[in-house]
């Protein structure tokens, strides 16, 4: 749970907003998931911020009640 609110204020700091990232967009979390070659530091869709961690384990913020995902988008540090 602090994890997933940590990644909340990071991505609302200047500090996030100042990296530069590069974007991949998916239709669907098993295209996503399907793209081996990916290397997220962050994953986002209209829902939720998600990150990877423990071995690659997913974990992800808290969505709204209504919220229906429409796409995912992977954020790749600039230079990696």
């Amino acid at each position: 749970m602090l994890r997933q609110l940590l990644f909340l204020i990071v991505l609302g700091t200047t500090a996030f907003a100042q990296t530069n990232y590069k974007t991949k967009t998916y239709n669907s979390f098993e295209e996503l998931h399907a793209d081996t070659r990916k290397r997220c530091e962050l994953i986002s869709h209209d829902c939720e911020i998600c990150s990877f961690h423990d071995g690659g384990k997913l974990t992800c913020s808290s969505s709204g009640i209504a919220c229906v995902p429409k796409r995912w988008i992977c954020y790749i540090k600039e230079g990696d």
